[in-house]
């Protein structure tokens, strides 16, 4: 066999797994496990398993009438399986495709953890949740405490429970599960594609259009970790949340390094496609949480 057959296999495996089947196929069970853990937790225990874009998703979809506990990880399947049916693809993966998409996820988990560990402003190392704040990973999400932010006017409110570490072993994976899927299903397969056309109306180049496209849902992506919320109107206020991060000097080094672990979920949406983005970003979560943790 020549080195042009043998290099065949692996060109197969770069295309087949950034396919919306395989991302499909890797993720659904991973979903189906947070979500049946979720369902036979008690009311008070909930809380403590779902992350804040879970909550978010729920919240929108019941305003929509959608109310029913599967409405939301239905949303994601069915989002997953349609793009595959628009791709006019079939809907045979190979077995070993599933295996080399984690250990691809895992080795860009690896990564981005040594470069927190290498990069002096990445919130020295590996960042810590502060108690203040991380309404994405908050174990108690809906708790907030009154501040008053910077110099906006009005009472703010910042989840004040530490997300890091969770109760219960048990607990802490699961959630890392619906974490990294239902981020990466909003910042980057719902975002960066909106972000990307709204650039290109204005004429932009492409490249430049998915770069613009990936900082965007990044900066967004890093900022929703430390939310507040008017207390007047118990809306989300945006410009509290600017104001919080520009005054709170001491979450610029955490701030950043959201910013460049969601760059990196990005680049991996558009190159690898959605499994390999969601797996990476649980994969992470699972080291941050067991080993740093």
């Amino acid at each position: 066999m020549n080195s042009r057959e043998e290099a065949v296999p692996h060109r197969e495996y770069w295309d087949e797994a950034s396919r919306p089947l395989a991302g499909l196929v890797l993720l659904a069970p991973l979903l189906l496990i947070y979500e049946w853990h979720a369902a036979w937790q008690d009311s008070s225990a909930v809380i403590t398993l779902r992350n804040g874009v879970d909550i978010w998703l729920r919240t929108q979809m019941g305003w929509l009438g959608f109310d029913h506990e599967w409405c939301v990880p239905a949303l994601v399947l069915l989002t997953l399986a349609g793009r595959h049916i628009l791709s006019c693809q079939d809907w045979n993966i190979r077995p070993s495709v599933i295996g080399g998409m984690v250990a691809e996820a895992a080795l860009f988990a690896a990564l981005l953890v040594i470069l927190g560990q290498l990069i002096p402003w990445s919130s020295a190392n590996i960042p810590q949740f502060p108690q203040e704040m991380d309404l994405l990973h908050s174990r108690e999400a809906l708790l907030l405490s009154e501040n008053t932010v910077g110099n906006i006017a009005g009472k703010l409110a910042t989840p004040v429970a530490d997300a890091w570490p969770n109760p219960s072993p048990r607990l802490h994976w699961v959630t890392c599960l619906g974490a990294g899927i239902y981020e990466e299903f909003l910042f980057r397969l719902g975002l960066i594609p909106v972000l990307y056309g709204l650039v290109r109306m204005l004429g932009i180049p492409r490249v430049i259009s998915l770069v613009i496209a990936i900082g965007g849902s990044s900066l967004l992506f890093a900022a929703a970790h430390y939310l507040q919320v008017d207390l007047d109107t118990g809306k989300i206020s945006l410009l509290g949340t600017a104001d919080y991060i520009i005054q709170h000097r001491d979450v610029w080094s955490a701030f950043s390094f959201r910013c460049l672990a969601g760059s990196l979920f990005g680049a991996l949406l558009v190159f690898r496609g959605i499994g390999i983005a969601a797996g990476c970003h649980i994969g992470y979560d699972l080291f941050v949480g067991y080993w740093m943790g």
